[in-house]
C-alpha cells in the first residue's frame, strides 16, 4: 500500500497553506490538523516528520486519523529520519516522500522511493471530497484521541441542549 511520508517543516515553509507559517508557535499541530481533515480524500496513510522534537520519535498526542507524526531526535533532522524510513521499508517503491528539498528527493529516489513536490501533493488533497469518500476506519487507529477530543470539546462548549 502506498504511504505518504511528508517533510513537515518543508511543507509549512512552502507558504502554500493559507495562514500557516514557520513563525507560528503551534505550526506542527496546525499542519497535522489540516492534514487529518483532508486525509480521507487520499485514502492512504500519511506520516509527517518534523525536525527536532523532545524527546524525538512518534507523537501519540498528535497522531491519529490516518496521520502519524514523528519528530527527529536531538542531533538529527527530519531528512535523516525520512531516509531511515525509506531504507528500512520492505517496499520503498510504495513510499512517496513529499518535499521541495531537491537533495532529499534525489536521495529517496536513489533508494527506490517516489518523491512528490509539495504543490502537487496539495493539489491532490484539494480534490473534491465527493469524489473520494472518507475511509470507514479513518479514526480507528487511535480511538483514545477521539475521546480526548470529545472531552475537550465538551469542556469548551458544554453539553448540547436537546431542546435547541
Amino acid at each position: 500500500m502506498t504511504k505518504y511520508v511528508i517533510d513537515g517543516h518543508n511543507v509549512i515553509g512552502s507558504g502554500r497553506i493559507p495562514n500557516l507559517s514557520l513563525d507560528d508557535e503551534d505550526k506542527e499541530t496546525r499542519l497535522v490538523q489540516w492534514l487529518r481533515a483532508r486525509q480521507p480524500r487520499l485514502r492512504k496513510p500519511m506520516m509527517v516528520v518534523f525536525d527536532k522534537g523532545v524527546p524525538g520519535g512518534t507523537s501519540l498526542a498528535l497522531s491519529g486519523g490516518g496521520v502519524t507524526v514523528r519528530f527527529a531526535p536531538p542531533h538529527s533532522n527530519a531528512d535523516n529520519v525520512i531516509l531511515t524510513i525509506v531504507r528500512n521499508a520492505s517496499a520503498a517503491k510504495d513510499i512517496i516522500v513529499v518535499t521541495n528539498d531537491g537533495a532529499l528527493r534525489s536521495r529517496v529516489e536513489g533508494l527506490g522511493a517516489q518523491s512528490m513536490r509539495v504543490n502537487v501533493f496539495l493539489q491532490r488533497l484539494a480534490s473534491p471530497a465527493g469524489k473520494m469518500p472518507p475511509r470507514e476506519d479513518a479514526f480507528k487507529e487511535h480511538p483514545e484521541l477521539m475521546k480526548k477530543d470529545i472531552s475537550e470539546f465538551l469542556e469548551m462548549f458544554g453539553e448540547l441542549d436537546e431542546e435547541a
